[in-house]
């Protein structure tokens, strides 16, 4: 039913053109239930209405979220509140998490990013693999049936080359970042501008250069080990708000809330 009014809402505000987001949002945040918030996006490539939902789990968490004139949505997306993108960015089947930014010029596809993410310019997640061993040649028209090039001599796929990427949370992405499709970016985790990730990364390590490897990890371990367990990210805003000063400090903010814990 639902997905039903919004077809019919979208119909009234979308045109042969790409639909300018922000209007979009500012009509339909208007007029439909606020647990249940979604938009119609227009894609000129499939022709087809794509759906995002605007999840809200916490009332604390009902923020607007601000998409640029230039943000594309394509496929199945799915959008938390609080949520800013800036610029020119297309995102492909991508969830986003709670108040993650966007620098813009970046390129997104079948990945899941997390909650209080901060992704630099020019960033690209999920890039599509070709058959590096066995294969004679790498050309998809030798294994894909999805017609990337004009000619296609297979007769159904043989080759996957792309794979859900994940994104954790709180994870600070630099600029010019190229991510491979599949790999997993753990919780805290630090991206140094330009690098290429062929591999996983680990919660709270930093990385960096072509291919990228391990520079240091941002804390001690048993640090780390308690960051990813507490996962302050999915705190509600007013528990956020309490404790904002003690972010500033892991020594402290640990202290505090290791001997809650304990109590």
């Amino acid at each position: 039913m639902v997905i039903l009014f919004l077809k019919k809402i979208g119909m009234n505000i979308v045109s042969n053109k790409t639909l300018s987001i922000s209007k979009a949002f500012k009509v339909i945040l208007k007029i439909i239930l606020p647990r249940q918030v979604g938009a119609i996006l227009y894609s000129k490539y499939s022709q087809l209405f794509k759906v995002i939902y605007l999840k809200y789990d916490n009332e604390d968490f009902k923020k607007p979220i601000f998409l640029s004139d230039r943000a594309s949505f394509y496929g199945n997306c799915e959008v938390e509140s609080g949520v800013k993108v800036n610029g020119s960015a297309s995102f492909n089947d991508v969830s986003i998490g709670k108040y993650s930014y966007f620098a813009g010029d970046s390129y997104f596809f079948n990945c899941k990013i997390g909650r209080f993410c901060s992704i630099g310019h020019g960033v690209t997640i999920g890039l599509h693999s070709h058959p590096s061993k066995e294969f004679v040649s790498t050309h998809p028209s030798f294994y894909s049936m999805t017609g990337q090039s004009q000619i296609i001599f297979a007769d159904h796929d043989l080759y996957a080359g792309t794979a859900e990427t994940k994104i954790g949370n709180d994870v600070w992405i630099g600029q010019n970042v190229l991510v491979k499709a599949g790999i997993s970016i753990g919780d805290g985790a630090i991206i140094g501008a330009g690098a290429v990730v062929t591999k996983n990364v680990l919660p709270y390590e930093i990385v960096g250069g072509v291919p990228a490897k391990e520079i240091r990890s941002r804390f001690i371990k048993k640090h780390v080990d308690f960051l990813v367990k507490f996962q302050w990210w999915n705190k509600d805003e007013a528990w956020i708000r309490k404790n904002w000063r003690l972010f500033s400090s892991i020594e402290i903010f640990i202290e505090k809330f290791d001997k809650e814990n304990v109590n």
